[in-house]
């Protein structure tokens, strides 16, 4: 972020700009008078607009000359103090009640939810509306969290690489309703030859768990058991939630159709043009500066049927969960080997403000500015639910269009949850612990939370999904 002093107010000013640009351009794929096509272009973005202004208060207790006083640590946040606020006007957003609804939420979750670091993040209009971030990166309360803190966002990993795979598969002309076997032969075993991308993505394939689970770090192995297993189900005719899985199917597919892993095409496809910290498999100069993930603690919930499988030995939840082996434990997950290695089902390390970007494109017709990154034909796969029903794995009713959640729909069209707000039309992923992005299509935003403090559950909980409560009270 550029910085600016300014001797008349004694606190920081940061520049809210797009991050340092690479002056190579990077390769993306465009749609080109109706057909998609390699492009060289340099970084996807809009008409230039005038900086934002992300304000750090100083530690003094004195007026700041904004619309919206904003609070110190002393003056308010005696636990946090390192909280930014930024404030961006908008024809979105209504100041008076975002600053009473979810910046009072953002706070609450500090001081009585446990809430230790935290960013949220909206976007729209190819802007950055709304960014929060207060709290550490560590649990030693040593590092100040800011709103460029990185993170590890489990599951939420899950949407990125569905839309990389999406990317790819429209960019070569590949239907999702193209059998797994013609592009990954041995994958026809044991009765898969049926089994289409889609149903890979839409979690109908029925190898959420692993007779024979390898260790996770062996991918070579994992691949070679996935293609040997017997599906759980007759693939297609239901579905339950593939958590560990999912992205070693998506990885294989996307090399063997385009020579690269996964994390390698998403960075080179549309995180380095779109300027998004976001990695799967992080950068070794980036090792340290990331923020440490802390186990969930406190009491699990009573009668949860998901909890009840999950602790069941031998159930399909449980061997799910450990499929493949390894890396179970947010310990584990900060160690250097596993931050490094490249994992698109779970593993993607970055910002809030990187997925509500990333996710805008999707809620905005899949352009940024006036770049085009996902034809409209793939739109409108993301777009339309494709399954919903009873999970065989998380034990509720869940729905899914091609890689992405979405929240199930009741006959009278009203929403089972609002995970991602109340759009009927809103998608997304949400990751372990609490971390949450997801595309609002209807009021054509991107929103993230992200935080290192984890939660029991399966779901979002009340720290996020009071957010976007209070988000959505605030605006049309």
């Amino acid at each position: 972020m550029g910085r600016d002093s300014n001797p008349r107010y004694p606190y920081e000013v940061h520049t809210l700009s797009r991050r340092a640009r690479s002056t190579t351009p990077a390769p993306i794929l465009l749609e080109k008078r109706g057909r998609p096509c390699p492009t060289i272009l340099p970084e996807a973005s809009p008409k230039r607009t005038p900086s934002r202004l992300l304000v750090s208060a100083h530690p003094k207790n004195i007026p700041i000359p904004l619309t919206h006083r904003l609070q110190t640590a002393q003056d308010s946040l005696t636990d946090i103090p390192h909280f930014l606020f930024n404030h961006l006007m908008s024809s979105f957003l209504s100041s008076t009640l975002l600053t009473e609804n979810v910046k009072a939420h953002f706070e609450e979750n500090f001081r009585t939810r446990g809430e230790v670091g935290a960013s949220v993040s909206v976007w729209a209009d190819g802007g950055e509306i709304l960014s929060l971030a207060g709290g550490f990166e560590d649990l030693a309360h040593s590092i100040p969290w800011t709103s460029s803190s990185r993170v590890l966002v489990w599951s939420a990993t899950k949407g990125v690489s569905a839309a990389s795979l999406l990317h790819a598969l429209d960019a070569l002309k590949i239907s999702t309703d193209t059998p797994v076997s013609k592009i990954w032969p041995q994958f026809a075993a044991a009765g898969k030859d049926c089994v289409t991308i889609r149903m890979i993505l839409q979690h109908q394939a029925g190898l959420c768990a692993l007779d024979n689970p390898p260790l996770v770090q062996d991918r070579e192995a994992v691949t070679a058991a996935l293609a040997s297993q017997t599906p759980a189900w007759k693939p297609g005719t239901t579905h339950g939630y593939h958590p560990r899985t999912f992205g070693f199917l998506a990885d294989e597919i996307m090399r063997r159709v385009t020579g690269l892993p996964l994390g390698t095409y998403w960075h080179q496809q549309l995180a380095t043009p779109l300027n998004l910290d976001f990695w799967i498999g992080l950068p070794d100069h980036l090792l340290n500066n990331v923020a440490s993930v802390l186990s969930p603690k406190g009491t699990l919930p009573k009668d949860d049927p998901f909890l009840t499988a999950f602790m069941t030995p031998g159930s399909l939840t449980s061997r799910s969960f450990a499929s493949p082996k390894g890396l179970h434990s947010a310990t584990t997950m900060n160690d250097p080997e596993a931050r490094l290695a490249s994992y698109p089902g779970w593993g993607g390390i970055g910002t809030a403000s990187a997925l509500a970007k990333f996710y805008s494109i999707l809620a905005n017709d899949g352009c940024f500015g006036s770049t085009r990154l996902f034809s409209k034909a793939t739109l409108r796969e993301i777009h339309t639910q494709g399954i919903q029903g009873p999970d065989q794995v998380l034990q509720i009713n869940t729905a899914f269009s091609v890689g992405f959640m979405r929240d199930p729909i009741l006959q009278n069209g009203s929403k089972l949850r609002h995970t991602f707000g109340p759009s009927p039309r809103a998608f997304g992923h949400p990751g372990a612990g609490g971390s949450v992005a997801f595309a609002d299509p209807d009021r054509r935003i991107g929103c993230a939370y992200v935080m290192n403090q984890m939660e029991p559950g399966v779901l979002p909980n009340i720290k996020g999904s009071g957010l976007w409560e209070a988000l959505f009270q605030s605006t049309p």
